[in-house]
């Protein structure tokens, strides 16, 4: 596959006491619409990592954020509107302060998935590898 642009994307593993994760569907406005996602976002130019995803959390959430640790990076590729990405994801383990999730409108809902439920779940690409591990 010949690639024509590289992402470079902010990613949160965020769990809930019960050791789900946080998936969010996406919206009706976006590509891959209805399928389900890590919040994360893209890097602006110049943006650190750590402080994308601190502004997409905001964003998406509107929650802000308690730690954030590095736990790892995936790579993945992907073809959106006839355009083929190499997508690499750098991924954090996230507390947020508050656990009361409010929803932009990028995506249409939210939940909280056991790790073995993921599989059959329709994903974005690159999501299933960027949270093996977790």
């Amino acid at each position: 596959m010949v690639i024509d642009k590289v992402l470079i994307i902010a990613s949160a593993i965020i769990k809930n006491g019960e050791q789900k994760i946080l998936l969010l569907k996406r919206g009706k406005t976006k590509t891959f619409q209805g399928n389900w996602q890590l919040p994360e976002g893209k890097l602006e130019v110049g943006e650190k990592p750590q402080d994308a995803l601190r502004r997409e959390l905001k964003e998406e959430l509107g929650a802000g954020v308690d730690t954030l640790t590095l736990e790892n990076v995936s790579q993945s590729t992907l073809e959106a509107k006839g355009t083929k990405y190499l997508a690499f994801r750098i991924i954090f383990k996230v507390k947020l302060k508050e656990n009361k999730i409010t929803l932009s409108s990028e995506h249409s809902d939210y939940r909280w998935v056991n790790t073995t439920d993921i599989p059959s779940m329709v994903l974005l690409p690159g999501t299933m590898e960027a949270i093996s591990g977790n």
